[in-house]
């Protein structure tokens, strides 16, 4: 050690890492950032029923009378860390103060109501940041410049006399300042006539930083939400057999094997696919399903499906149309790929609330990629 370490600066974990290391132990330290750098939140849930937001500059972004900002994520965030580098791509062009940032996701119901105002929402092939920075920068730099317009609107002044940083507006000639929480209500309501140019590579001075990741706290401790934890009052939950082979159909279902098991509400039949509906747990769901027997065509070949109590024990058999010995003991079955209601599955009239997209391509439906 190097000079001496005062009580405001010495630490209990600075003292145990250096009493570790004075012993002959190995110490691994991991890298804090600055307190400037590692604000930007997200909740255990990050997303919101509403699809509206009170202060909405507009339906990337929301600004509150206490300068707390909502930035909303469009993609799917799915261990690439796109859920903090979009909303930085906007940072770096909104001039704002990233330790009052929040993060959620976008409503996909609210891109179709609007003509598609997000855009595409799903990820793959490593293009999110790829596909989104210019429209990211954008949202920013225009919320920006709105801010920065309804700030000179109220002082009297130029705009091109103010300057926007760190979730402040500044008149450069008076010194005068104005929150961003304080000019949102007004900027929500101007139109720019032109975009702004936004920032060249050259000009970045927050996106090159080291952030850490808003969402790794909560999937390290456990308490991160995904697609699979949605819940709501009296769901149930289906498990789903499709085919493997394009063009399959379903041939035929015994579901005489489920009778009376508790929790059962009903099986579900599709053109190419089978699946159980249970009440409590996708388990049951999922159990329920492992014993079904069904069979399934695949075009001019009947595919079959020997299920095994061994786990990993599942295979298909391509037997082209002559069935294997030993199907008589139903251990062999055929393998479906959607689904017609069954008759006694009578699914409610009315589903609330209403759907407009029924399908994320990409929604992080468990911890993946991590």
């Amino acid at each position: 050690m190097h000079g001496t370490a005062t009580a405001s600066t010495f630490s209990r974990r600075h003292f145990i890492l250096t009493a570790a290391s004075a012993a002959g132990g190995l110490v691994v330290g991991i890298a804090a950032a600055p307190d400037d750098a590692r604000a930007a939140t997200i909740s255990k849930q990050p997303w919101n029923d509403n699809d509206h937001a009170p202060h909405e500059i507009d339906a990337w972004i929301a600004i509150d009378p206490d300068d707390s900002i909502l930035i909303r994520y469009q993609r799917s965030e799915m261990g690439q860390g796109s859920m903090t580098a979009l909303p930085m791509i906007i940072a770096e062009e909104l001039q704002c103060d990233w330790s009052k940032v929040r993060i959620e996701y976008a409503s996909s119901t609210r891109s179709v109501r609007e003509n598609r105002v997000y855009g595409d929402m799903y990820s793959h092939g490593s293009m999110s940041v790829r596909q989104s920075q210019k429209k990211m920068q954008q949202v920013g730099a225009s919320a920006r410049e709105r801010l920065i317009a309804a700030a000179a609107a109220r002082w009297k002044v130029a705009a091109s006399e103010c300057l926007a940083a760190q979730s402040v507006v500044t008149h450069r000639p008076s010194g005068r300042t104005l929150r961003y929480g304080q000019l949102a209500a007004d900027a929500a309501k101007i139109k720019l006539a032109v975009e702004p140019a936004i920032k060249t590579p050259a000009q970045f001075t927050f996106i090159p930083r080291r952030i850490p990741r808003v969402d790794l706290v909560h999937k390290t401790d456990g308490s991160a939400k995904f697609g699979i934890d949605a819940q709501v009052p009296d769901m149930v939950f289906a498990a789903i057999n499709a085919c493997p082979v394009r063009g399959g159909k379903l041939k035929s279902v015994d579901e005489s094997v489920l009778s009376g098991t508790p929790g059962i509400v009903g099986v579900v039949k599709l053109e190419n696919a089978v699946a159980v509906v249970a009440t409590g747990t996708f388990w049951r769901a999922k159990r329920a399903l492992s014993r079904l027997q069904f069979c399934l065509r695949a075009r001019t070949r009947v595919l079959y499906w020997r299920n095994s109590c061994k786990p990993g024990g599942h295979r298909i058999v391509d037997c082209r149309n002559r069935r294997p010995a030993g199907c008589e003991s139903k251990r062999f079955i055929d393998r479906p790929d959607c689904i017609r209601r069954h008759s006694t599955f009578s699914p409610p009239s009315t589903f609330l609330p209403p759907y407009q997209k029924p399908l994320d391509e990409y929604r992080s439906y468990r911890a993946s990629c991590q």
